[in-house]
């Protein structure tokens, strides 16, 4: 997590992944060094150096292949935006030409959407009144919430995302 390394990098106190208990980083720092979040937001050597996690690009490729309709839904500031779709066309060279463009969404409230899934490690994006099933990546950050609800899942890695979407869609299918 390239956002942990910079900021343990910059500063006395070095963060574990298990040390962020909250989705929102500054949280899980001392009150004097909050500040260096945003910083890092900001730098875009940081962004040059985020990686997508294990599996990710892979995971996205085979969904494209089978011919999913991938939108990238971000609640990123608008200075980040472009940053973010630089860093998806590096990372995923094989989603042609505009395709990142057209299919990238800001919205901070992503409950609002109408979609049939939404991958998230972020659990307000997940629970509560929602138009889609939901599967949540598990981090140290979104654990502490109970998820019992309905349409809801959580997994460790791109392969269980996956195995998840194909289910998902067999069931579908199957109605």
């Amino acid at each position: 997590m390239e956002l942990r390394r910079y900021i343990n990098e910059r500063i006395p106190v070095k963060l574990s992944i298990d040390d962020i208990k909250e989705y929102w980083m500054e949280k899980s720092l001392p009150e004097q060094y909050r500040w260096i979040v945003s910083l890092a937001f900001h730098d875009s050597a940081m962004w040059k150096k985020v990686k997508m996690i294990q599996g990710a690009t892979q995971g996205i490729k085979t969904l494209y292949q089978k011919g999913y309709e991938i939108y990238f839904v971000t609640s990123t500031t608008p200075d980040n935006l472009k940053k973010k779709i630089k860093f998806l066309k590096r990372n995923l060279p094989f989603l042609e030409g505009k395709y990142i463009n057209d299919h990238i969404i800001t919205i901070k409230q992503k409950t609002l959407l109408n979609l049939d899934i939404m991958i998230d490690d972020y659990l307000e994006n997940l629970i509560g009144e929602r138009n889609y099933y939901s599967i949540c990546l598990d981090y140290p950050w979104n654990r502490k919430i109970a998820a019992n609800t309905s349409n809801f899942i959580r997994v460790k890695n791109w392969e269980e995302i996956i195995q998840t979407i194909n289910i998902y869609s067999n069931l579908r299918a199957n109605k």
